[in-house]
């Protein structure tokens, strides 16, 4: 199907499966990572996404290692537009998950 000869229902289906997968991969990093990973991975996430490689020096080993599917998600999407969007998203859930955290807390 060519993107001129797509609905508006079907943009929007997409656009719902993407926040849905989405969803999923920020949950999986909130239940990882502490306060401090989940604020840093939220700084990181513009730059990570963009260079993949640079992951694992702007964050610590055990971040990386848990937002590693959540970038590679992000940094596929193919349409520049769509990533810019779910990338501020992701930036916005993690700082938000990271400011309801107790200090110290994991979970």
């Amino acid at each position: 199907m060519v993107l001129s000869e797509r609905t508006t229902s079907d943009l929007a289906e997409e656009a719902s499966v993407w926040r849905e997968w989405l969803t999923l991969y920020v949950e999986s990093c909130e239940q990882d990572l502490d306060r401090e990973e989940l604020h840093r991975l939220a700084g990181a996430v513009p730059t990570a996404v963009a260079e993949p490689d640079l992951l694992p020096r702007l964050v610590d080993k055990h971040t990386a290692d848990e937002a590693r599917r959540l970038i590679a998600f992000l940094a596929g999407v193919e349409d520049p537009d769509r990533r810019r969007l779910l990338v501020a998203s992701t930036v916005r859930s993690l700082h938000k998950v990271s400011a309801r955290r107790a200090v110290g807390s994991r979970h």
